[in-house]
């Protein structure tokens, strides 16, 4: 069985740990898998006890890894340096033979710890950060951060064994920016979803939350 070291990174306006990512956690631990998460967060104390506890249950082991807020230019990459040392304890501590960082932030700070020359890397690519924040938030695509958070994306899929993302689509831009260090056939594709109630206890339920949906949200649903 092998020992996997999850490395992720929220807000404290989302729960995709909790919600999308523990339960699939919480699968590999009892098929007898080790499972390890740093958890990069600036949520309150109550949160992070609730995803302790969950934790707690199937045996995975948590650290909490603080995120500098300041200076806002710099506090993102002081928080993946020191990131970086804790993934190369945890990975010293615990065996880790696969590294799976989630998003760009857990990405470079796993460049950092030079884990990747002796580990697996499993890249969960989490969308296109670095795009979105052009496309969705105004931003410059010829700033020094969206060019700094390419390259990290580069990197890390050229340092990556395999990849992991949501649609069949993203397949052909991560093989490219990748510059073939990752062929298709490893990219896999994983839908982002919450589990859903089950139907066989709360049938009537299902249908009615469900089945029969009157709107539907697509986003984040916070704490």
């Amino acid at each position: 069985m092998a020992s996997i070291l999850f490395v992720n990174w929220e807000g404290p306006k989302t729960s995709y740990l909790e919600g999308v990512f523990l339960p699939i956690l919480q699968g590999l631990a009892k098929k007898g898998h080790s499972i390890s998460i740093l958890y990069f967060g600036w949520e309150s104390d109550n949160k992070f006890e609730r995803v302790t506890q969950k934790c707690q249950i199937h045996g995975i082991h948590l650290v909490k890894a603080d995120v500098y807020r300041k200076p806002v230019a710099l506090g993102g990459v002081i928080s993946a340096v020191v990131g970086g040392f804790q993934i190369k304890q945890i990975c010293k501590t615990r065996n880790v033979d696969v590294i799976i960082p989630r998003s760009l932030m857990p990405a470079l700070a796993t460049l950092i710890s030079l884990c990747k020359r002796r580990k697996s890397i499993v890249y969960e690519a989490d969308g296109f950060p670095a795009d979105e924040m052009i496309e969705f938030r105004g931003g410059n695509p010829r700033s020094i951060t969206y060019r700094a958070l390419r390259e990290i994306e580069r990197r890390i899929l050229m340092a990556s064994h395999a990849a992991i993302t949501r649609t069949n689509a993203s397949i052909e831009i991560l093989t490219e920016r990748s510059l073939g260090k990752i062929n298709s056939d490893s990219i896999f594709v994983v839908p982002s979803r919450r589990p859903l109630p089950d139907a066989k206890t709360n049938s009537a339920s299902l249908r009615k939350q469900v089945l029969s949906p009157r709107l539907c949200y697509v986003g984040s649903l916070g704490e």
